[in-house]
């Protein structure tokens, strides 16, 4: 009896020991397989992860490039033009490309009362940096023949909007920055004491006209 015992016990045991590693083994693979997933898992999150921040790289890249591109065509496309003589508000003015000199003047406010408007080709294109000079009705009696030549010909591109300080007159000198009333009735009373600005320094001697005046004008004006 006592050695059938001991069997039973033995194989109870032995039961139990199969058992317990058969669930052992079970828990280990359950294990394994779950890490398997998520480094999987991950390693895919991460893969998505770079695709888009790639794509999202190159579309702010061409979302930043083309308003440049926009600027610079629409930049390219403007001119900038010297209306002066007897209109309501001289001045340089920014027209698009392909204006005519109607255009310049209508940005200038107008004819002024005085001005000789049928002596002006309102149909003529202006180019960049050209200057349109519109006579007064006394200018256009006393010569019409050069008043029309000028108007319709390319000679005025010559001085390409330069304003000239020795033949500019009043409202064209006070077109030019920092140039007010007073200093451009100086500069005409030094031509008319001195002569010719024999160079465009010269007028620096006229009080009040320094450095910092005749930096911003200095590429405005001329002799010739």
């Amino acid at each position: 009896m006592n050695n059938k015992k001991i069997v039973k016990v033995c194989i109870a045991i032995g039961l139990i020991g199969l058992v317990c590693l058969v669930c052992y083994l079970l828990s280990y693979n359950s294990k394994s397989t779950g890490i398997s997933l998520s480094d999987d898992s991950e390693e895919s999150v991460v893969k998505t992860s770079d695709i888009e921040g790639t794509d999202s790289m190159q579309k702010t890249s061409l979302d930043v490039g083309n308003p440049e591109e926009v600027k610079t065509s629409v930049e390219e496309e403007r001119i900038a033009v010297h209306v002066c003589g007897q209109v309501k508000k001289p001045g340089v003015y920014t027209l698009a490309k392909g204006a005519r000199v109607g255009d310049a003047i209508d940005a200038a406010g107008g004819f002024a009362k005085e001005a000789a408007g049928d002596f002006i080709n309102q149909a003529q294109k202006v180019e960049d940096e050209q200057q349109v000079y519109v006579p007064s009705q006394e200018e256009a009696k006393e010569s019409p023949k050069v008043i029309q030549q000028e108007t319709s010909s390319d000679s005025h591109l010559e001085n390409k909007g330069l304003v000239n300080i020795n033949q500019a007159t009043k409202e064209e000198l006070m077109t030019l920055p920092g140039i007010g009333e007073a200093k451009a009735d100086m500069i005409i009373s030094y031509r008319e004491e001195h002569g010719r600005f024999a160079t465009i320094e010269e007028i620096k001697n006229i009080s009040g006209i320094k450095d910092g005046v005749f930096s911003k004008i200095c590429d405005l004006i001329t002799t010739d």
